[in-house]
């Protein structure tokens, strides 16, 4: 009660199990009749990927335009309880069909997992207003690119300009339209990046959102 009248939090170290690494965390004042604390887990500093300089500044308004529409079109309208409209956790939903398979000797059944986003649909209802955003925002600079002196520079040239682009797999794009690609591994990352002819350098959360953009991409020349 004290903290949600000074608008302050605390900061703590959270221990799950007694041998388990600590975590530090935010102890937040819960905003409800039954009051409690929130813990929120807070990153590490190698979580954390710094900003370039020349990414901070403005908007532009022809982005921030195509923004505000984007949101407009793809807000979930719906009216009573909000809460009646979130999905359920599918990992509860399995745990507690397993504990059923296995008390009334049945097949478990497989849990559909709701939290998965929808990709075709949201293309459906907002596909426009997407493109219409990626376009508005501005165009990342090439990173300068270190001049090495090697032996047979021209014909690796050469080879890297003659070897075709590798089709995307389809499990590739179900784990995009799962929103699954940061569970691949960094290696994983970088040979499908290589195999496009993209940079593999990076943080794995770059490597992630590149991997990302290439497949977004992919998605909408096919149709």
């Amino acid at each position: 009660n004290a903290m949600e009248k000074k608008n302050v939090y605390a900061v703590a170290e959270l221990h799950t199990r007694a041998k388990s690494v600590s975590r530090m965390v935010a102890l937040v004042p819960h905003r409800s009749s039954n009051g409690g604390l929130l813990i929120m887990q807070l990153p590490f500093k190698e979580d954390v990927r710094e900003v370039a300089k020349e990414d901070i500044g403005f908007a532009d308004q022809e982005a921030v335009d195509a923004a505000k529409n984007l949101i407009s079109t793809s807000t979930v309208n719906h009216e009573g309880n909000f809460n009646e409209m979130l999905p359920e956790n599918p990992w509860l939903k399995h745990f507690f069909g397993y504990l059923e398979s296995v008390s009334l000797g049945r097949a478990l059944d497989e849990v559909e997992d709701e939290t998965k986003m929808d990709v075709e649909g949201l293309l459906a209802v907002a596909r426009q207003q997407i493109e219409d955003f990626s376009i508005s925002l501005p165009i990342d600079p090439e990173p300068a690119k270190k001049e090495r002196k090697r032996k047979a520079d021209a014909v690796s040239k050469s080879s890297k300009a003659d070897t075709p682009v590798e089709d995307i797999d389809e499990e590739w794009i179900d784990l995009y339209k799962n929103d699954e690609i940061s569970g691949k591994t960094a290696p994983e990352l970088k040979t499908f990046l290589k195999s496009r002819g993209e940079r593999v350098g990076g943080k794995k959360g770059e490597l992630v959102d590149r991997v990302n953009r290439i497949i977004y991409n992919h998605i909408f020349s096919q149709k």
